[in-house]
């Protein structure tokens, strides 16, 4: 019964690691597209000043899915 425990015990410990690296992969990818928004609205900021706050604002809508 006590054996039964442990491995049921490191199983269950093992998947909380992978549920947790793969929540932080989750916000690591959601970081770098943030990034990647800004970046591209940056760079077309650069021809079109105007359309800089528009451009930021609807790019951030889009990456975060709001």
């Amino acid at each position: 019964m006590n054996a039964a425990r442990n491995i049921e015990f490191q199983i269950t410990r093992q998947l909380v690691k992978r549920r947790e690296a793969h929540r932080n992969s989750q916000s690591v990818d959601r970081v770098i597209k943030v990034l990647a928004a800004i970046a591209g609205a940056l760079i077309l900021a650069v021809c079109v000043p105007e359309l800089l706050l528009p451009i930021f604002f609807a790019s951030a809508v889009v990456t975060l899915g709001l």
